[in-house]
């Protein structure tokens, strides 16, 4: 008996590291992808005005380093999702949803900034589908988390509410002065690289 015991703790404990590879490499990875690519694109890309998919946007030379930057935050936020116990089932499902997003806004990229550049323009209809639907699944997942905690007594985490304010807020910020529309963005990103960090119940 004690054997067996021994055996399913060595099991959870190795299914908790795996699962805790499969998030942590693929989150650490994407935040460093992303940060160098707009040092990589071709000239006119602004990372103050433009936006990170535009960093992978059709025709853009080594585009491929933000397309693998937005892919690999989805599958961290997919094995947060499926790995970090006790969150609340609106987590769980905003999380994985938002995952699967980020993947398709990587794999259907944006039409680029310039206009002399041609482009797919269904491509570019799929990944603004995608990027809208990881955008309003971030939000669920955030709000669900805040609610879980409100309503078992938790103390509430100042990040969780600042993971909504910026979700909410910066792609209104962006829209309205699009000269700082990447600025904008980027907060919103590195708020959330930090939130999936620290997720739990």
């Amino acid at each position: 008996m004690a054997a067996r015991l021994n055996a399913r703790s060595v099991d959870r404990e190795a299914l908790t590291l795996t699962s805790s590879v499969a998030f942590t490499v693929p989150l650490i990875a994407s935040a460093l992808l992303l940060i160098v690519a707009p040092l990589l694109v071709a000239h006119g890309y602004d990372w103050r005005r433009h936006s990170i998919s535009e960093s992978a946007a059709q025709g853009v030379r080594l585009a491929w380093v933000a397309r693998a930057g937005l892919f690999l935050l989805g599958w961290a936020a997919g094995a947060r999702a499926l790995g970090a116990p006790g969150l609340a089932l609106g987590t769980q499902v905003g999380l994985f949803t938002f995952g699967l997003a980020m993947m398709c806004s990587a794999v259907w990229s944006k039409r680029p900034w310039s206009d002399a550049m041609a482009f797919d323009a269904r491509e570019d209809r799929r990944h603004s589908l995608a990027a809208k639907t990881a955008g309003v699944a971030y939000v669920v997942a955030v709000l669900s988390q805040l609610m879980a905690q409100l309503h078992t007594g938790r103390e509430l985490r100042p990040l969780t509410w600042l993971a909504l304010l910026t979700a909410i807020a910066c792609p209104i910020v962006g829209a309205r002065v699009p000269s700082i529309n990447g600025v904008a963005q980027r907060m919103m990103f590195g708020v959330c690289y930090f939130w999936l960090y620290i997720l739990g119940p």
